[in-house]
């Protein structure tokens, strides 16, 4: 299985390169099930502020990257990618207080 703190920050090397001008603020990664039951992983990117809507179909391919980068390291766990803005997680963690 593939360490956290190395998928960590492999998702932040994947995501300078697709986004270059988004300020990644911290990258948590989960080990879990998904609804069929079957081991994934969750990744939650925090970011100061969310890309242009224009590029936001560009995640597909931070999760593509992702998943060739796992598989070659003989993980077949799918990574599910949420990417937040600072006041999209502060509007979340209020909700849930």
């Amino acid at each position: 299985m593939t360490d956290l703190d190395e998928l960590k920050a492999q998702t932040e090397l994947i995501l300078a390169r697709i986004f270059p001008a988004v300020e990644i603020r911290t990258i948590e990664a989960d080990e879990t099930l998904d609804s069929g039951g079957d081991e994934s992983l969750r990744i939650t990117i925090v970011v100061r502020q969310r890309p242009p809507r224009a590029e936001a179909q560009k995640m597909s391919n931070v999760v593509d990257q992702l998943r060739s980068w796992l598989a070659a390291k003989g993980d077949d766990r799918f990574p599910y990618v949420k990417l937040l803005s600072e006041a999209e997680e502060r509007r979340l963690q209020h909700a849930g207080e």
